[in-house]
């Protein structure tokens, strides 16, 4: 949510030499004034778009629910661990999907595609 938020006011921040106390001024100022639609499919672009990567590390797959690590007493395998995650993924994806084309909004012209690593 935060990314979305500083994402659509980088217009605002970018070419300004704005210190942190300023930034932070100005976001708690939008308070009431922000789009909730436009924000939340702002962050779910972000989380998706994150979901997406094939070389996430371990601790942003922590902080956005996509690893769960395996405890002592757990007799699953990290092969069904995986299909566990890649389940839950396609199903956070097709919902996305849902509510985007159900949407009257632009939100499709939000998404991002994938990022391609070499």
């Amino acid at each position: 949510m935060a990314a979305s938020i500083l994402e659509s006011q980088r217009g605002e921040f970018i070419g300004s030499d704005h210190d942190f106390n300023t930034i932070l001024k100005h976001i708690n100022e939008l308070t009431m004034k922000l789009d909730l639609q436009t924000v939340l499919r702002g962050a779910e672009s972000n989380y998706l778009q994150l979901a997406c990567c094939k070389e996430l590390p371990v601790k942003v797959q922590e902080v956005i629910g996509l690893y769960v690590p395996p405890s002592p007493d757990d007799e699953t395998s990290p092969e069904s661990e995986s299909h566990e995650t890649q389940q839950l993924l396609s199903q956070s994806q097709a919902a996305a999907t849902e509510t985007s084309q159900s949407s009257n909004s632009t939100a499709a012209a939000t998404a991002r595609p994938c990022p391609i690593y070499p």
